[in-house]
């Protein structure tokens, strides 16, 4: 079963503040499980540039960017999806809040993680939508590595079209 999966990977994190994993619940009661807990969801915010959720039904991880974006904050994330073994599962990633603080070297270790990631299990479909600030020479690096791997990839500047196309897209 997918929660016991899910189970060991959230062993060494505050899941509480760091991450709020939604496991079979809809977007809404994502959003209402936050606002019942405002300090929280607020020191959660400030704390972590990059947060996500996963549902089940249908299978889903949503990784939302805010704020400036470091190379272990990206490698937390990629350590978490392959822990939980979310690999496969359909990813939209919404980077119109965020900027990423990335050397060229971060750019390539991280790629480095993908690649190993790519080579032993299958990779879901990726809807990624840009950050309104514009594009820098290490996402457009990034976007190519990450675009390596077998499986469906949008680029999207809105996230509705990119929320359509990623549900429509088989996982």
């Amino acid at each position: 079963m997918w929660r016991d999966r899910l189970e060991p990977a959230l062993a060494g994190a505050d899941s509480l503040v760091r991450h709020f994993i939604v496991f079979g619940m809809p977007a809404a009661a994502c959003r209402r499980y936050t606002c019942r807990y405002p300090d929280i969801a607020r020191a959660y915010r400030r704390n972590m540039p990059l947060h996500w959720t996963a549902q089940s039904n249908p299978p889903l991880v949503t990784i939302v960017a805010e704020g400036d974006v470091t190379k272990a904050d990206v490698e937390e994330v990629l350590a978490f999806l392959v822990r939980a073994d979310l690999v496969r599962w359909r990813k939209l990633f919404d980077a119109r809040n965020g900027q990423g603080i990335l050397t060229p070297e971060d750019v390539e270790a991280i790629g480095v993680r993908i690649r190993e990631a790519t080579r032993t299990q299958d990779v879901g479909p990726l809807a990624f939508v840009m950050p309104t600030g514009g594009e820098k020479p290490e996402l457009r690096r990034m976007l190519g590595l990450v675009a390596a791997a077998q499986r469906p990839m949008r680029l999207f500047r809105r996230i509705a079209p990119a929320r359509r196309w990623i549900m429509k897209t088989e996982a």
